[in-house]
């Protein structure tokens, strides 16, 4: 059942990646004035990946499971650069091993509001 569960975040954390990453380009292509830069992205699916950390993963094995989601889509989207996802991996996996997004709000809709 763990090896499941492993796959299944693996799974997520790909996908939440890939669909942050490429909502924020395709807004940014459209020259919109609230595309997110390539850090504020970044830093985004770093908390959202903390935060799933926190709030789903059982133990270490699983919050890696979710590093190395993050890792194979960041592998897919920067084809052109292989080292670039390793950088940005190891700049997020203290964050997201810990389970403590950057920027924790102790009532979510705070963040929401502003």
């Amino acid at each position: 059942m763990s090896f499941v569960r492993n796959i299944v975040l693996r799974q997520r954390a790909r996908q939440s990646t890939l669909n942050a990453l490429r909502f924020a380009e395709r807004l940014r292509k459209r020259n919109s004035e609230f595309a997110p830069s390539y850090r504020e992205t970044l830093e985004n699916v770093g908390d959202e990946l903390a935060i799933l950390a926190r709030d789903r993963c059982r133990d270490d094995r699983e919050r890696r499971a979710l590093l190395a989601g993050l890792m194979a889509a960041l592998q897919r989207m920067y084809r052109t650069d292989p080292h670039l996802a390793q950088r940005v991996t190891r700049r997020l996996a203290p964050r997201i091993l810990s389970g403590a997004p950057a920027q924790s709000h102790t009532n979510p809709w705070v963040k929401i509001a502003v």
